[in-house]
């Protein structure tokens, strides 16, 4: 017994199974999620090395050329590009596409880690990631007060950037502008030489005293505590009173005598304005294969409940949307999907004119696009522009495929015809009309049945000749 066979002889049972398919394509369709493009992976890594007060001479020579003799030896390399600039080092890795992307950047920073010990001592670890290009923001704040830039950067660092990131699809909260609070310390050499001293080994001394070390365990009974060498500064006078050379005569020489040591703000590399007021950038990073639209509606409601109790004046504005636009996209393709499955119904009832064959084919529709969206979910997919291109595509397909059964199961329900029995060939021959004269004969069809023969009163002139 065929498929068929069974949809033909069963329709309760197939009307369940439809009825199934679109109840687990209703489910999947929940759980999908919403994004512009695929979540498309490719197999780049990324190697960004900092090296503060370095030239491009001296970046080239020192940081790029190692670690490029270190990871070319990697298999499965397709092409690797470097940039040396001022103060910073990147290299891009590209592998071949047959190639795992986690095992790449687990094999980039193997090599890395083996290549640290050539690089100088100053610079900064290097820092190994892949290319992701579903990083960009989907939400971007401007957020402004009445209180000064420092504090409102503080007061989002502290209170807005750890409640935003604990939402469920939600990778990164990015600030970006704002005052950052920098302790500067201003030198005056000729003081420093005269002490016998030098701005290095002042930087080393400022960096060896503000630590907490760890000091060992303290048993008190049946009880042991872990104790602690707190050397941190709590604050700029404790910086100021730092010894830092002896003078001639015995005396300690401290920091403020030779330098000149205020509580500010670091140098700005990135301005952000609202309306002629300073403003400080705050970027919501989702997860990869999140939904978008979810995950922009979650952050805006948290934000929002968050704004009240903040104070300070604090505002936040909405600059980007994400969410928007494949709203908006998703919008204009779900009206061109229903619009192609309402025109392919409509000229199908055209062409048979059966209201009755056009209900039955377009029934394939909803089922078949329905259902596609629990398999979508399986897979892992997301209802971005190249899927919903598909499902508007296959809409015709869809009801072609329709009709086609359609027509074959009437074909089988509909009842046999007898079928015509071939004709036989037999010479006719029309009669003399007088002796002298011959017969003329041709080739006449004689009409039968299967294995029957001529009537036995059949007319000379059908007889053979």
């Amino acid at each position: 017994m065929s498929l068929s066979d069974v949809a033909i002889r069963r329709p309760v049972f197939t009307s369940m199974m439809a009825l199934g398919i679109i109840v687990l394509g209703i489910m999947g369709l929940n759980r999908l999620g919403t994004d512009l493009y695929p979540d498309v992976t490719f197999p780049v890594v990324m190697v960004t090395t900092v090296y503060k007060g370095a030239g491009p001479g001296e970046i080239e020579t020192q940081v790029t050329k190692p670690l490029e003799d270190s990871i070319a030896g990697i298999s499965g390399i397709d092409k690797m590009h470097s940039w040396s600039r001022e103060n910073a080092s990147t290299i891009a890795v590209q592998f071949k596409l047959t190639e795992s992307l986690d095992r790449a950047v687990q094999e980039v920073r193997d090599k890395v880690a083996q290549a640290q010990s050539l690089l100088p001592k100053d610079s900064d670890l290097p820092k190994v990631s892949r290319v992701d290009i579903s990083a960009a923001p989907v939400l971007t704040y401007a957020v402004s007060g009445d209180i000064s830039s420092e504090r409102l950067r503080k007061l989002i660092e502290d209170r807005v950037q750890p409640g935003l990131q604990q939402i469920e699809g939600v990778a990164e909260a990015r600030i970006t502008g704002g005052d950052v609070r920098e302790i500067q310390v201003e030198l005056d050499l000729d003081k420093v030489k005269a002490v016998g001293t030098s701005p290095y080994e002042i930087a080393q001394r400022i960096g060896m005293e503000n630590l907490n070390l760890p000091a060992g365990h303290l048993a008190l009974g049946p009880t042991e505590l872990t104790v602690r060498t707190l050397g941190e500064f709590k604050g700029v006078e404790q910086l100021r009173d730092l010894p830092i050379a002896t003078g001639k005569t015995g005396s300690q020489v401290r920091l403020e005598e030779v330098a000149s040591v205020t509580d500010g703000v670091a140098e700005r590399r990135t301005i952000a304005r609202l309306n002629g007021r300073d403003a400080i950038i705050l970027e919501i990073v989702k997860q990869p294969g999140s939904n978008t639209v979810k995950v922009a509606d979650t952050v805006k409601q948290a934000l929002a409940r968050l704004e009240p109790g903040l104070g300070g004046g604090f505002k936040a504005k909405l600059l980007i949307d994400q969410s928007e636009l494949i709203r908006a996209n998703a919008h204009e393709v779900y009206i061109a999907l229903f619009f192609g499955g309402a025109m392919a119904i409509v000229i199908i009832l055209l062409f048979l004119l059966d209201p009755r064959g056009t209900f039955i084919s377009s029934l394939a529709l909803p089922t078949s696009v329905i259902g596609t969206f629990f398999v979508m979910y399986l897979l892992g997919y997301t209802l971005n522009q190249m899927t919903l291109l598909a499902l508007s595509l296959a809409i015709g397909l869809l009801i072609d495929d329709a009709v086609v059964v359609r027509e074959a199961i009437a074909a089988r329900t509909r009842p046999r015809r007898r079928r015509w029995a071939p004709r036989k060939w037999a010479w006719r021959c029309s009669p003399p009309p007088s002796r002298w004269w011959r017969s003329s004969c041709r080739w006449r069809s004689c009409p039968g049945s299967w294995g029957s023969s001529s009537s036995s009163s059949e007319s000379p002139s059908r007889r053979r000749c």
